[in-house]
């Protein structure tokens, strides 16, 4: 924090309507200037006030003339909507002279963001905006960084940035947002900049230092977490809706060399008899590793093509990398088409920035060229036209570099110290090129952009921003700097990806991979949490580092199960199969020249995974429902315990316990040597998962501590839950899908449960689904079944020909079904057993094609 007491500007012209609030911000007479050597304060600044929904508030404070850096509507597609201010559940105050707002629920006390009386700082590289919260607040987000998943106090860092899992620094995404729960309600708020900053939570307030750009707040009041997210997801835009096979196993690994690789990793999942969709390949697939080229050799397109469409007979599917860096190359026709075209980022000369990856010198894409989508989607054409290549894995687009910005000031990975003499150069060459090329003036010349006068926590060792990455003095088209954008690079790769493949395959839902993500990326991409470890501690890292992605509306996120980097231990193995069928995103991955973790390879953990994968598989029908509901509302699709028990003191702090959708709760054994592990548990009845067993019916969250032996992951259904199922695993999606459904009704103390069923080919994009869908209620009221809804999909699968209830007391003597007509099931088809109350119904065949009821 700094010294100053409050705010130094004055609001005046405060013009008011029946949506919204505008006023000037005019740096006080009396200001006596903070911080000087961050430069001079900017005299006048807007205050903007609007009310966008009953649940959402935006309040932006920018410069006067409105020609700072925002992130562009291009690159996150906010929504706009306006309100009256007497259809919203919050209220905004503010004080005029010293200027300083807070936002709190309508006709609540206390406040949820609170700036009265505290420092608003504004200059061309540095801003600075506190708010006040309760000591202790509950904070989650404000990422990507591997840390406990609730923030505690310490200096975050949002930059985004190429580094092997760091703990408590800034990493590969940049997500300044964050979800406070406060007296059993949340509240959210999103900073939408895409410049660095550091976000420090200290002693009750929130302090955010940024070095660029403007003050875009956005305020969500949700008040339950998970109307937080949908609000947030509302803002930003909701995930997009993952083709069903990416929900199966994925297997990859750096090192998969050729084709007879390929096949046999296949071959020998298949023999385990352990479920299996999706193989990976790294950049052994490339010449050289060269983008969109294909090594003539060990993957050459005559004999890759043939066998991908072999691999395709089989319902399975193939994924590769593609890294955004393009090599220096004449003759390469990749590089050729981009420097005709003129698509590649720029150094503050002029000339094309350099870098240095994996094939050696590069160049790289500028996202905000108009010519760079086509670019994109033509090449990513003639190289899918050779190899039917199914899904893309983007890598690398923080944007990585193996130098200090660009290769001609490479110093062998040594911090470089900008001269004063270089700044000054920078600065004529960025005005001149900017009014000679681009034929306006620029409105943003700092001091200084590679070394600004504030150092943001890069590495946290405060590093040059340049380090390993581009240099901030880089420029795109229509003279954006790389400094204000830096942010947004594998955002808006992920975007380009996305628009090519269905550009390419109109039919068919894309899927993208990416490792940097911002606001709004899961509309177009998944995630993945990086480069792990195998060892325990990324194990248990993996889960909060997944419940904060849920929080930033890109639901589908896992780590690398049993670590990328390093040799992974047998128990270690066991356990992460467990706990990553539970992950949405689920991805067995290593790197070159370690061992291989292939799941077959040893017994127990071949066994183990075998067992977990085909949980998964089972489950299939309720991760893609939850999805659905990611598509269509927000939602996410894992949650932490807080979000069924908000008011629960004992579940702010859980991150090694989680939720799948409502119905689902996981806590796996994080520990090396433990056989047992303690888990909260929620008011209500709770059932184990395999068995049926009633283990609690509590009015009160209480722990317990579960047996959890070696092959055992703890799993238990909440009681009024109705969970969607597969009768049986296949070794792939397909397979699965074609046993049809089975409903687990788990009855809470009233005898009701509730759920959700959604059908669909599992590819075609939803706004040509037209008709062929189905989405069905499911309800449990008073011994009877109901089954209502949409009824319009008839592919494999569409049809329930099981049913399993938990918590039947007494002995059912008869069950009926009921749609058109009135049949008793035969009694050769029903199991019960008075021990655990459990119900089982078999062989119905009850095709979905209208709704029906089954009474008992």
């Amino acid at each position: 924090m700094t010294n100053a007491p409050q705010s130094s500007y004055e609001l005046k012209d405060i013009r008011k309507t029946s949506n919204s609030i505008h006023g000037n911000l005019v740096l006080s007479k009396h200001h006596k200037d903070t911080l000087p050597n961050y430069g001079p304060a900017l005299e006048n600044l807007t205050f903007t006030v609007e009310y966008q929904t009953p649940h959402r508030l935006h309040i932006c404070i920018s410069d006067a003339e409105g020609l700072r850096w925002r992130v562009p509507e291009s690159v996150v597609a906010v929504d706009r909507s306006l309100t009256e201010i007497e259809n919203c559940n919050y209220s905004l105050n503010y004080n005029a002279s010293p200027f300083g707002f807070s936002v709190s629920r309508k006709n609540e006390s206390g406040s949820i963001f609170d700036t009265i009386g505290k420092n608003l700082i504004f200059k061309d590289q540095y801003i600075e905006l506190s708010t006040s919260l309760p000591l202790d607040a509950n904070i989650y987000g404000l990422g990507e960084v591997v840390s406990s998943f609730k923030r505690g106090t310490g200096r975050f860092t949002i930059f985004t940035r190429d580094a092997a899992c760091p703990e408590n620094e800034n990493l590969y995404g940049a997500h300044p947002f964050y979800i406070e729960l406060r007296d059993g309600k949340a509240h959210g708020v999103l900073l939408l900049n895409s410049n660095g900053m550091d976000v420090i939570y200290d002693n009750g307030i929130i302090t955010y230092k940024v070095i660029g750009g403007i003050l875009d707040f956005y305020v969500f009041l949700g008040p339950t977490p998970q109307e937080v997210v949908e609000q947030y997801a509302g803002l930003i835009g909701r995930p997009c809706f993952i083709p069903y096979w990416s929900l199966g196993f994925h297997q990859c690994r750096w090192g998969y060399t050729n084709i007879e690789k390929i096949d046999e990793i296949v071959s020998q999942y298949e023999k385990a008899k352990i479920p299996m969709e999706v193989v990976w390949i790294d950049l052994d697939y490339m010449d050289a590793y060269k983008v969109f080229t294909f090594h003539p050799e060990h993957f050459p397109p005559e004999k890759f093509a043939p066998y991908l469409e072999k691999l395709h007979e089989c319902h399975r599917k193939l994924v590769v990398i593609v890294d955004p860096g393009i090599k220096v190359e004449d003759g390469y026709a990749v590089y050729d088409e981009g420097l005709k075209r003129d698509v590649f980022i720029k150094r503050a000369d002029g000339n094309n920035f350099v870098g240095r990856v994996w094939p050696g010198e590069t160049v790289f894409p500028d996202w905000f060229h108009p010519e760079t989508q086509q670019y994109w989607t033509e090449i990513m054409a003639k190289w899918l036209g050779q190899v039917p290549i199914d899904g893309i894995w983007i890598d690398m687009n923080e944007l990585a570099n193996f130098v200090n910005g660009d290769i001609s000031h490479e110093t062998n990975h040594k911090h470089i110290n900008v001269s004063v003499s270089l700044v000054q150069h920078v600065k004529q060459t960025i005005a001149t090129i900017v009014q000679r090329v681009l034929g306006f003036s620029s409105t943003f010349i700092p001091h200084s952009i590679n070394n600004p006068p504030y150092a943001i926590n890069n590495f946290g060792n405060e590093s040059p921003l340049f380090t390993r990455t581009s240099p901030m003095d880089g420029f795109h088209k229509n003279g954006v700097l790389e400094y204000d954008a830096h942010n947004l690079f594998g955002h808006m790769e992920g975007i380009a990806t996305y628009n090519a493949l269905r550009t390419i395959r109109p039919d068919k839902r894309p899927f993208v991979l990416s490792r940097s993500t911002f606001p709004g990326s899961g509309k177009f991409v998944a995630h993945w949490l990086g480069d792990n470890e195998s060892s325990w501690r990324s194990l248990e890292q993996s889960i909060p580092g997944i419940l904060s992605f849920q929080l930033f509306a890109i639901p589908l996120v896992g780590a690398d199960i049993c670590g990328f980097n390093g040799v992974c231990a047998e128990e270690l193995a066991i356990r992460w199969a467990q706990l990553g069928s539970f992950y949405p995103f689920c991805r067995n991955h290593n790197s070159i020249n370690m061992p291989g973790q292939e799941f077959y390879l040893v017994e127990k953990v071949k066994q183990a995974a075998k067992f977990a994968l085909e949980i998964r598989y089972r489950l299939l029908p309720y991760w893609y429902t939850g999805f659905y509901r990611a598509y269509n509302n927000g939602s996410p699709v894992i949650s932490p315990l807080w979000f069924l028990e908000p008011e629960g003191k004992d579940t702010w702090d859980i991150d090694k316990q989680f939720l799948v959708g409502k119905g689902l709760l996981v806590t796996p054994v994080t520990r090396e040597g433990a056989l047992k592990v303690t888990g909260y548990f929620p008011p209500g009845i709770w059932y184990d998962f395999f068995t049926g067993v009633k283990q609690l019916d509590i009015v009160q969250g209480v722990w317990k501590e579960l047996e959890a032996p070696l092959e055992v992951i703890p799993v238990h259904v909440y009681g009024g839950s109705i969970v969607p199922m597969h009768v049986r695993a296949g070794l792939t999606t397909h397979a699965s899908r074609e046993t049809g459904i089975q409903l687990l009704i788990a009855l809470d103390r009233f005898g009701s449960a509730s759920g959700e069923l959604y059908l669909d080919d599992g590819e075609t994009p939803p706004e040509n689904l037209v008709e062929n869908y189905s989405l069905l209620t499911l309800t449990v009221r008073d011994s009877v079944l109901k089954v209502e809804g949409i009824f319009r999909y008839d592919g494999p699968g569409s049809f329930i020909d099981e049913i399993l209830i938990y918590g039947i007391a007494r002995e059912v003597k008869e069950i009926a079904f009921k749609n058109t007509y009135t049949k008793v099931i035969e009694r050769s088809k029903i199991d019960w057993s008075g021990e655990t109350g459990r119900l089982f119904i078999r062989g119905l065949g009850i095709s979905l094609d209208g709704g029906f009821s089954i009474s008992w």
